[in-house]
């Protein structure tokens, strides 16, 4: 599948407010801004977990600025109601999928992330859950928030994960949906995350029409401690590459780099946001074009890499040329 669009979307970036005292209160404007959750307005009585906006996977990727003192996210990770606002208060009970592998309910997501990827699990000493397992949507309300206290310094150097799975519902007129579980990846962001200039060239050479699109406002997310993920600002508001396609801007379903760092600074791999292992159905992943300049220059913080889009279906060894330069604009 390719994308088009004619029209600049500018979606708002996650902001971070910090109160005075000892112990910070974030909010979360991805969840204010709509770009993730659900809008309850399906007229169907169901209670899930629902965090992220284009698809079912409910694992989405947190970073959080070294501030050095505990600090409450008020909304983690929110749980919906989809036929609107509650007419009466509503306990939703959970349960932290973060257990050992012998627990029968124990999330294959979660065991992938831990067992295949690396990411440690949060224990109380990297996160306090302040709901205990509840969270209750107000009368009048129809979202509900998981809200958790940590302290970004002690996130440094590794990357955590958090599970839960809705287990109850006090109102018998819901029902839990097939969406009964989300996951947060997080940790502290690293020294590669923020917003980007990116520009450079590309070639795709399947369908010549398709010409690059730069310059390019874009968010380099943090995934893990030493890699981050490109997220498209100026077009898609989304893990997307966009590019052109004659006079208009187009993107690569299911298509957005990821760049992880060796210790010194040096790029090692370039994958798929959506899937490298196991592809998308569009069989397309992300290779580093070794030949190359790819590093990343903590000076400047400017970013220096060449890697590849494949698509055997389509062409081989590689559909997709890309060389490009980010420069650092600041904080996303």
């Amino acid at each position: 599948m390719i994308m088009t669009k004619i029209i600049y979307k500018i979606f708002p970036i996650l902001t971070l407010a910090f109160a005075l005292s000892m112990t910070a209160c974030l909010t979360d404007s991805e969840y204010d801004n709509n770009q993730i959750g659900i809008n309850p307005t399906n007229n169907k009585n169901y209670v899930e977990v629902h965090i992220t906006s284009d698809n079912n996977t409910n694992i989405i990727s947190r970073a959080y600025p070294t501030i050095g003192r505990d600090t409450t996210i008020t909304k983690f990770i929110a749980i919906n109601l989809t036929s609107g606002a509650a007419t009466s208060d509503v306990t939703i009970t959970y349960k932290d999928l973060n257990m050992t592998t012998g627990d029968p309910e124990y999330s294959y997501v979660v065991d992938s992330l831990v067992n295949v990827l690396g990411f440690a699990l949060a224990d109380a000493t990297k996160m306090t859950d302040l709901n205990n397992g509840k969270v209750v949507i107000s009368k009048g309300s129809s979202t509900g928030y998981i809200a958790v206290k940590l302290n970004p310094n002690n996130l440094i150097g590794s990357s955590y994960v958090f599970g839960i799975r809705i287990t109850a519902v006090s109102d018998s007129k819901y029902t839990i949906s097939n969406l009964t579980d989300g996951v947060v990846k997080f940790g502290a962001a690293n020294m590669y995350d923020g917003q980007y200039i990116n520009s450079g060239s590309m070639i795709d050479y399947a369908n010549a029409a398709f010409t690059g699109a730069y310059p390019l406002t874009v968010n380099l997310v943090t995934q893990s401690a030493n890699s981050v993920g490109y997220y498209d600002v100026k077009v898609w508001g989304d893990y997307f590459h966009a590019f052109m396609n004659g006079s208009s801007y187009s993107g690569y379903g299911t298509f957005a780099p990821v760049f992880t760092f060796n210790a010194d600074n040096t790029v090692q791999s370039v994958t798929n946001y959506y899937g490298q292992a196991v592809p998308p159905a569009n069989g397309r992943t992300a290779q580093l074009d070794p030949s190359g300049i790819n590093k990343f220059d903590p000076i400047t913080k400017t970013l220096y890499v060449s890697y590849w889009m494949n698509q055997p279906a389509v062409i081989t060894p590689h559909r997709t040329h890309f060389v490009e330069v980010f420069t650092y604009v600041g904080p996303r």
